[in-house]
C-alpha cells in the first residue's frame, strides 16, 4: 500500500488497496496481498441480500498492469481474511487497468453487484475480501473508494 506523508500536499483520492512489483521486495517474495474487511449483522433481522457499490481507482500503472487483477470474494464462515469458504463475484473484481498512469491523473470505475440469499443471521459476519495476485512486472496501483454497502433484509429473527 502507497503511504502518503507529505501533509502539505495529501492526495485527493484516498483508496484502500495495493501496489506491489510482482518480485522481491525486501528479502521477502511477494506473490500475494490481500486486503478487506468484516461486517456485524447488528440488526434485529435476517440479512437476505447485499448490494455493494465503490469506486474502483487506479493510481499507478506499471509494466504488468494490463495482466494485472484483484479477485473480490465473500464469506459468511471465515473468521479472517485467509480461512473459511470464500464465493467470487466477478463484478466486484479490480482489473482492466492501464499501463503508465502514474500519479498523474486517477482512472477511476464504478463497480457494484448484490450478493443474493445470505441469509446472514442476527450476530452473524460476513468477510469482504480482494486478492492480488501478483503478474510478472510492475503491477497496477489500485483500490477501492467511496464504498456503500446496503443490507436488504425481510425476515424477523
Amino acid at each position: 500500500m502507497q503511504l502518503f506523508t507529505d501533509a502539505s500536499n495529501p492526495p485527493t483520492i484516498r483508496a484502500l488497496g495495493s501496489l506491489t512489483n510482482g518480485g522481491v521486495e525486501n528479502q521477502y517474495w511477494i506473490s500475494r496481498i490481500v486486503f478487506g474487511f468484516s461486517i456485524e449483522n447488528d440488526s434485529n433481522t435476517v440479512i437476505d441480500a447485499i448490494s455493494i457499490s465503490f469506486d474502483q481507482v487506479q493510481w499507478y500503472g506499471g509494466t504488468a498492469a494490463a495482466a494485472d487483477s484483484m479477485k473480490f470474494s465473500y464469506s459468511t464462515d471465515a473468521t479472517d481474511l485467509e480461512s473459511g469458504t470464500w464465493t467470487e463475484v466477478s463484478e466486484l473484481d479490480l482489473g482492466g487497468f492501464r499501463n503508465g498512469q502514474g500519479g498523474v491523473t486517477p482512472v477511476i470505475t464504478p463497480r457494484t453487484a448484490t450478493l443474493p440469499n445470505l441469509g446472514l443471521k442476527v450476530g452473524g459476519t460476513i468477510l469482504f475480501r480482494w486478492v492480488d495476485k501478483q503478474a510478472d512486472g510492475g503491477n497496477a496501483g489500485a483500490g477501492i473508494a467511496n464504498l456503500k454497502v446496503t443490507a436488504v433484509t425481510s425476515k424477523k429473527r
